[in-house]
């Protein structure tokens, strides 16, 4: 059986990088926002010159290049709830663990107690 030490020095592991883990996950929440904000201007700038194009010979080469943005702006998104989600199942498996070293370390002490008085 485990010593009552390294159980505690699990769980102060599991915390430090639940901290790490929050930290990223704030962070991506400001890349998320950021993003979102960057793809309404894109549309609107997109609009905007497609109105100044319509007509012209340069309408295809706006159409496309607006396809070209709106594609990378979808698979950014889709990389930052990609990395919300690891993020977020990491933590769940932290409190998963951190829950059951809890209860490892409570019978530890219990069974020390025991100990103690035999």
């Amino acid at each position: 059986m485990r010593e009552l030490d390294e159980v505690l020095k699990e769980q102060q592991t599991i915390r430090a990088a639940n901290e790490q883990l929050l930290a990223q996950k704030k962070l991506f929440m400001q890349l998320a926002d950021e993003q979102l904000r960057d793809a309404n201007k894109d549309k609107r700038l997109q609009a905007s010159i497609a109105e100044d194009v319509r007509g012209t010979r340069y309408a295809g080469y706006m159409a496309s290049a607006c396809a070209d943005i709106e594609t990378a702006n979808r698979k950014l998104t889709q990389h930052i709830a990609d990395a919300q989600s690891a993020i977020n199942k990491k933590l769940r498996d932290n409190e998963e663990r951190l829950t059951r070293l809890q209860a490892e370390y409570h019978q530890m002490q219990i069974n020390k107690k025991k100990a103690k008085k035999s």
